[in-house]
């Protein structure tokens, strides 16, 4: 028995068809798509090259006055306009609301109010591409949230990578482009289970649910909704190893699944698959570039690291890469195969001190890793033995502060690795005459008075240099 869902005379089609070529116009969602996207992005460029243009002017300007002048001097001498004083308030109250935290930390997401509104307003993005040049009907729709799921996948792809061409363009950080990734990627699964629910009867009543096209699209599906199901925010944090194996695995699954759920539509997922394969050849390359004087002894222990217990609980690592550069507020991927663990097993840590001035220097790269469970524990166990790490990086962006004249930085815990380097860059900029700051303050709240000890060879070393 075959049914039909008609919504006139001229517009018929078979409610549970094998995917065949689609008509010209399905081209247009994922094109559409693409070029919103593009604006976006095109947008955030230019804003980008206004901050930097801004930034780098103001710089010249307070590098103009003479070194003893006061700190109130270097602010302007007319009065804050009392709207523009407003428009700050709201902005900074705007600020705190949107990022405060409206569903439980057990559910996926949206996670945050800006994390809510960024997925409706991508999802409507989205939808509006895939409609407004396309005919409406009740045959049309199925189709049309399929072809914008699949069109999802190189954008959710190229948003998750390292190394990635928007970071370095639009000045925002991998770490904070998964914002949109997780928004592609929820978009992508409202779409594909939109078009399973409305496909699910037609397919049903036509006798098509176990052909071979509907197990790969069930496969494909299950397996994003096992990414979605496995990115719960305190599964991440309680074991991102189990996370990031379940993550490649499903998606594995999605990718053959979509490929062979319609092949046609398969030229959506080939940029995808390259997305990914390029960045892990990037990030291999780079990785045997760094640690090549290690990998070309065949991974034998090498004395090229010092792994220090400070504390019950906390290790202060030294690696040591000659010529390596970095900027403050950057971090480096750890490796540690000498551990019990793979070279593609990464974590990401951030940059305790920076690298010699004069480039002269021994290239210690400092840690402070506080262990918890998984690679830290591991690391921690295993610090008598003292094994050897592999350094890939570096990643981020570091935030140019030169140009302030006050500047406090606060920190708890083992987090005074990101402001300990930035305190650092501030007084380099100061000693080389590139910075104008006259008051410069680090707040570090810790448990007991001895772990000033973590920081002390950083912070006597700066200050031998000053």
């Amino acid at each position: 028995m075959a049914v039909s869902i008609s919504t006139g005379a001229s517009t018929s089609i078979s409610a549970a068809p094998v995917p065949h070529a689609p008509p010209a116009w399905t081209f247009e969602p994922g094109r559409e798509s693409l070029l919103a996207i593009a604006v976006v992005v095109l947008s955030l460029t230019l804003s980008h090259l206004v901050q930097r243009v801004k930034t780098r002017r103001l710089i010249r300007k307070r590098n103009n006055y003479p070194v003893d002048t006061p700190s109130n001097a270097l602010q302007s001498s007319r009065p804050e306009a009392p709207r523009l004083t407003l428009i700050r308030a709201v902005k900074a109250r705007t600020s705190t609301l949107l990022y405060l935290y409206i569903i439980p930390s057990w559910l996926y997401a949206p996670e945050t109010i800006a994390d809510a509104i960024w997925t409706g307003v991508y999802c409507v993005m989205m939808l509006f591409c895939s409609i407004w040049q396309c005919p409406i009907s009740g045959t049309i729709l199925p189709p049309l949230t399929n072809l914008q799921a699949y069109a999802q996948t190189p954008i959710i792809f190229l948003l998750a990578v390292k190394n990635n061409p928007l970071s370095p363009l639009t000045g925002i950080t991998y770490q904070k482009l998964n914002y949109l990734h997780r928004a592609s990627a929820r978009a992508c699964i409202v779409f594909a289970w939109l078009h399973a629910v409305l496909w699910f009867l037609p397919v049903l009543c036509a006798g098509h649910l176990f052909r071979w096209y509907i197990i790969w699209g069930t496969v494909a599906l299950l397996g994003f909704t096992g990414l979605w199901g496995t990115s719960v925010r305190s599964l991440r944090r309680r074991s991102f190893e189990f996370f990031l194996v379940t993550h490649i695995l499903f998606s594995a699954a999605f990718i053959l699944g979509a490929i062979l759920h319609w092949p046609l539509q398969a030229y959506w997922i080939w940029p995808a698959l390259a997305i990914w394969s390029l960045d892990r050849l990037i990030r291999l390359a780079r990785l045997a570039y760094i640690n090549r004087s290690h990998l070309r002894r065949g991974g034998a222990l090498i004395k090229d690291c010092t792994i220090e217990i400070v504390s019950r609980d906390v290790l202060r690592v030294t690696v040591i890469r000659p010529g390596l550069k970095w900027k403050a507020g950057q971090h480096f991927f750890l490796s540690s195969p000498a551990t019990g663990g793979s070279i593609h097993e990464s974590h990401p840590f951030s940059i305790s001190n920076l690298p010699s001035p004069s480039g002269s220097g021994s290239g210690d790269v400092i840690f402070l890793i506080r262990a918890h469970n998984g690679f830290t524990r591991r690391l921690l166990l295993s610090a008598p033995s003292q094994p050897s790490l592999l350094l890939e990086g570096p990643y981020g962006h570091s935030h140019p502060l030169s140009h302030y004249s006050s500047l406090l930085f606060i920190s708890g815990g083992t987090g005074v690795t990101f402001t300990l380097s930035h305190f650092l860059s501030v007084l380099s900029a100061i000693r080389t005459g590139k910075g104008i700051a006259r008051r410069v303050k680090l707040v570090w709240h810790v448990r007991h008075a001895e772990d000033i000890s973590w920081i002390t060879p950083i912070l006597d070393e700066a200050l031998a240099e000053t």
